[in-house]
């Protein structure tokens, strides 16, 4: 739907914000799963790009909290899950996300028993 950390250092996270909310509230029988922002690992951590990151990811838990539908997939990952130049996952850092995405997957099914495909 958006990009990630590169549109909130460019002061678009409150658009990315009402985007979001409209998408939620058109799907609300639908479950979604969001992934927060990623860190920055390019930038010092006390970067105000960085800063903007963490204030979005909580501006995304507190207007999701009510939705029952929504769960937040955390992108916590090390800096040694980043390439080089630190901004993109490299191949350490994508199989861990996929295996985060498919444990939330998982635990939905079984919390609403469904069957898979």
């Amino acid at each position: 739907m958006w990009g990630g950390a590169n549109d909130i250092g460019k002061k678009n996270s409150q658009e990315a914000l009402r985007h979001l909310c409209k998408f939620v509230d058109k799907n609300q029988n639908v479950n979604v799963i969001l992934m927060s922002a990623p860190h920055r690992h390019d930038l010092m951590p006390s970067s105000c790009v960085n800063y903007g990151v963490v204030c979005f990811n909580r501006q995304v838990k507190k207007r999701m909290k009510l939705c029952n539908n929504v769960k937040i997939l955390e992108t916590d990952l090390n800096r040694d899950c980043f390439t080089n130049h630190g901004l993109h996952m490299n191949s350490s850092g994508k199989p861990q996300i996929i295996l985060k995405l498919a444990d939330m997957i998982e635990s939905l099914a079984v919390k609403n028993n469904i069957s898979y495909i």
